[in-house]
C-alpha cells in the first residue's frame, strides 16, 4: 500500500452509520478489498476511523485489518505506526488498533506494547483457548410431582349435585369466611411433602376442617358449603434423564487482546462474552 493511497483513502471517507450514541464510524472503501503485498505476503486491507465521545473528550481511533499467509511481525507495527502517526498529523490524535486473522510473533507485541498499539487476533477458538474454562454442563432431572387421590367433603349446604366424593380438579379453591382464597390442592399440601433431597412423599390421608364453613369453588361455580375435607396425597417420582449442554460447539469467534489478554467470545447465536 502507498502512501499516495493511503493519503487518498484517509482524506476521503464516507460516514457509516454505528449504534454507539454520538459516534461516526469514516469507512475507506479503498481498501475494502485492497490486495497488495506486504513483506512478500499477499495480503488483504481494511481501514476504518471511528471518531466518538467519551464524555467531553472527542477520540479518534484508526483500525486496520489485515487477513496474513503467517503471523503479524514488528515490522507491519512499525509501519502501522507511520500510518497512525499520519492521521494524528491531519485528524488530531489518534489510537491505533491492528486486527489479525493469524497471530502475530513475540517482537510484534512488544514494539505494540512500547508505542501504544493495540494488536487484536481475531479467529476461531482453539483447544488452547479453552483449556481450563467449563465447555460443557450436564444437568440431571428427576420429576417429582404430588397426586390426589380419594378426595372426600363432608358439606352441611351443597350448591350443585354431589355426592361426598368429588372428582379432583386443578380448578377446585376454596373461599373462606374472610373472602380469601386459595387453590385446594395448596390446601392440602402444606406441610405434607417431603423435602427435595428426601425420598418421595409416600401416599397417605390428610384432613382439614374449616370453622366457620368454607366454599368449595369449582372454577368460579360454588359446588358447596363444606366444614371438613380430606383426600389421600402422595408424590410420584420419573426416571432421571441427564441433559447436556454444550458449550465449545457454540462458539463462533474469538477476539482477543494481546497484551492485557482480555477475550470476547461470539457465540453462532449472535451474542457474546467478555472474559
Amino acid at each position: 500500500m502507498s502512501r499516495q493511497q493511503l493519503h487518498r483513502v484517509v482524506c476521503t471517507p464516507r460516514r457509516l452509520r454505528t449504534s454507539r450514541r454520538g459516534a461516526r464510524a469514516q469507512f475507506h472503501p479503498a481498501l475494502r478489498s485492497l490486495e497488495g503485498e506486504d513483506e512478500g505476503h499477499r495480503c488483504l486491507h481494511d481501514l476504518v476511523l471511528w471518531q466518538f465521545q467519551d464524555g467531553l473528550r472527542t477520540r479518534l481511533v484508526l483500525f486496520e485489518c489485515r487477513a496474513y499467509a503467517s503471523r503479524l511481525k514488528q515490522s507491519a507495527v512499525y509501519a502501522w505506526r507511520g500510518v497512525v502517526d499520519d492521521v494524528s498529523a491531519v485528524h488530531g490524535p489518534c489510537e491505533g488498533v491492528m486486527v489479525t486473522s493469524t497471530g502475530y510473533q513475540s517482537g510484534a507485541q512488544a514494539v505494540a506494547e512500547t508505542y501504544g498499539i493495540l494488536i487484536l487476533e481475531l479467529r476461531e477458538p482453539q483447544d488452547a483457548d479453552v483449556a481450563g474454562r467449563v465447555m460443557e454442563i450436564r444437568v440431571e432431572i428427576t420429576m417429582r410431582s404430588p397426586y390426589f387421590e380419594e378426595l372426600t367433603v363432608e358439606a352441611e349446604e351443597l350448591h350443585v349435585a354431589a355426592g361426598p366424593r368429588l372428582a379432583w380438579s386443578t380448578d377446585l379453591r376454596l373461599r373462606y369466611a374472610d373472602g380469601m382464597e386459595m387453590p385446594l390442592a395448596d390446601v392440602l399440601l402444606t406441610g405434607e411433602l417431603s423435602a427435595f433431597d428426601a425420598a418421595p412423599t409416600p401416599p397417605h390421608r390428610v384432613e382439614r376442617s374449616f370453622d366457620p364453613p368454607a366454599t368449595l369453588l369449582d372454577d368460579v361455580m360454588a359446588v358447596a358449603r363444606v366444614r371438613r375435607v380430606s383426600a389421600v396425597v402422595g408424590e410420584r417420582q420419573g426416571e432421571p434423564s441427564t441433559t447436556t449442554i454444550g458449550v465449545r460447539d457454540r462458539l463462533a469467534w474469538i477476539l482477543k487482546e494481546t497484551l492485557g489478554g482480555t477475550c470476547v467470545w461470539f457465540t453462532k447465536d449472535g451474542k457474546h462474552h467478555v472474559t
